[in-house]
C-alpha cells in the first residue's frame, strides 16, 4: 500500500492499495481514500478471487502495517484458516515481489502522465491504466508470458489499446441537443472501466466522466499540451493542428524608396482658377518632411551589424587514444573555416562500395515503417 499522496484525485481518492498474485503476477489496484479501507477491501478481494477463480487465499503477506495486523484482521484470518506473514522492520526486501512491482506501476504511471501531460489529479487514472498494460506485457519470471494469460488461460488481444491521454471526440446526446449545438465534445482518454465494455473519457468541456464506445481517437495530439487544468474550453474547440498561411517575404522600404515613387513633376494647383477644386488658403506641403496620416506608413530600415564571434586560434591536438579512429574532433583546426570545409566521415562511405548483402540490408532498413499506434503495432509483421 502506498503513502498518502498529497494532491488528492477528482473524484477524492489519496492513495491505492496494490495487490499481487504471486503465481501469475497478476496486479490488481484499488484507490482509497483513507487507509482504514484497506481491510475492507483485502475482505471484498478475498470473495472476488473465491467466486471468479475457484480458489482460495492461503497466504497473505504484507508489511507490519496496523490495517493488516489488528483484532478484527486476525479474526478474519483464523475464520478462512489464512496464514498471515510480515515482513521485519526496514527489511522491505522480505515482500521484494510487491515492492518491485509497485516502483513499476509507479514508473509507468509516470511514463503516462508525462506524455499526455494531464494534471497531477488525474494521477489515479495513470496507475489504474498503467496497471491494465503491465498485466499484459511479459514477465521474465513466468517464462515470458503475460500474467493475463497465466490467470485466464488465453492471451490478451492488443487492438482496443489506445494512447492515454490522447484527444478523443465522443458523440453528444440526442435529448436536449438543438440543431445548431455541436454534436461532439473534445475529451481525453482515461483509460478501461473493469465493469464496461467501454472506453473512460474525461469531457473538457463539461468536466464530467464519461464512458462510451462510440468515440473517435487523435492518438497523436494531446489537449492538455496546450491547455492548462484551468483553462475553459468550449464545445467547439478542436486541439488538431493547423497549417499557417504562407505570406511572401516582407520588404523594408526607406523613406527615400517612398519619396521616389512620387511624382515630383506632377502640375501644382493653378492658383489663379477660380475651379472650387482648389483651395487657395491651403498652402502647399511637402510630402518628404510632412507625411499624411492617410498616406502609407514608412517602414524604416536598418542596417544591423552582426558582431563577429570571436574564435581561438590554437592549435587542436587529436588525442591519443583517437589515432586509430577517423572523428571530426580529432582533426586539427588552425582557422575556423577548416572546420566548415572537412568532410563529415559519413561522406567517405559510399553506398557503391558496400557488398551486395550490405546494400539489400540497407535498403530494407530504409522502407521499414514504424508503427504509431498500438494498433498498428499489434498488426505489424515485424
Amino acid at each position: 500500500m502506498g503513502a498518502i499522496y498529497k494532491t488528492t484525485t477528482y473524484d477524492g481518492y489519496k492513495l491505492f492499495l496494490s495487490i499481487v498474485d504471486d503465481f501469475s503476477r497478476a496486479t490488481w489496484i484499488f484507490l482509497m481514500s483513507h487507509k482504514s479501507n484497506a481491510f475492507s477491501l483485502l475482505e471484498s478481494f478475498s470473495l472476488f478471487v473465491a467466486n471468479q477463480f475457484d480458489a482460495q487465499i492461503k497466504i497473505i503477506r504484507s508489511d507490519n502495517g496496523q490495517e493488516f495486523g489488528d483484532n478484527h484482521a486476525m479474526a478474519f484470518y483464523n475464520s478462512k484458516g489464512i496464514i498471515h506473514q510480515t515482513s521485519c522492520v526496514d527489511t522491505p526486501q522480505q515482500n521484494g515481489i510487491v515492492e518491485r512491482k509497485h516502483k513499476q506501476l509507479l514508473e509507468v504511471a509516470r511514463a503516462l502522465m508525462f506524455q499526455s501531460k494531464v494534471p497531477l489529479r488525474f494521477w489515479g487514472d495513470c496507475v489504474l491504466t498503467g496497471t491494465y498494460l503491465v498485466n499484459r506485457l511479459p514477465n521474465s519470471a513466468i517464462n515470458f508470458k503475460t500474467p493475463y494469460e497465466v490467470l485466464f488461460s488465453k492471451p490478451p488481444s492488443y487492438e482496443h489499446l489506445k494512447v492515454f491521454g490522447c484527444l478523443c471526440f465522443i458523440s453528444t446526446l440526442r435529448q436536449g441537443r438543438t440543431k445548431f449545438e455541436p454534436r461532439a465534445h473534445p475529451c481525453i482518454f482515461l483509460g478501461y472501466p473493469v465493469s464496461k465494455k467501454a472506453y473512460k473519457v474525461y469531457n473538457l468541456v463539461t468536466k464530467t466522466i464519461h464512458y462510451s464506445r462510440d468515440i473517435v481517437f487523435h492518438e497523436q495530439h494531446f489537449p492538455y499540451l496546450h491547455i492548462s487544468s484551468s483553462d475553459t474550453v468550449l464545445p467547439n474547440t478542436i486541439f488538431l493542428p493547423t497549417i499557417a498561411p504562407e505570406y511572401p517575404p516582407s520588404t523594408d522600404v526607406s523613406t527615400s524608396n517612398v519619396s521616389d515613387q512620387v511624382d515630383t513633376s506632377a502640375p501644382s494647383p493653378d492658383t489663379s482658377s477660380n475651379s472650387p477644386a482648389h483651395d487657395t488658403s491651403v498652402p502647399s506641403t511637402d510630402i518628404s518632411q510632412h507625411p499624411s496620416s492617410s498616406s502609407v506608413p514608412i517602414v524604416q530600415s536598418q542596417s544591423l551589424v552582426q558582431p563577429q564571434l570571436r574564435r581561438s586560434s590554437r592549435l587542436s591536438k587529436t588525442p591519443t587514444y583517437l589515432q586509430d579512429y577517423m572523428c571530426p574532433s580529432s582533426i586539427k583546426q588552425t582557422t575556423p573555416s577548416a572546420a566548415i570545409t572537412t568532410p563529415h566521415w559519413c561522406n567517405l562511405v559510399h553506398f557503391s562500395a558496400l557488398t551486395s548483402v550490405q546494400q539489400q540490408q540497407i535498403d530494407h532498413l530504409d522502407h521499414i515503417h514504424e508503427p504509431t499506434t498500438f494498433e498498428e503495432a499489434a498488426t505489424s509483421s515485424q
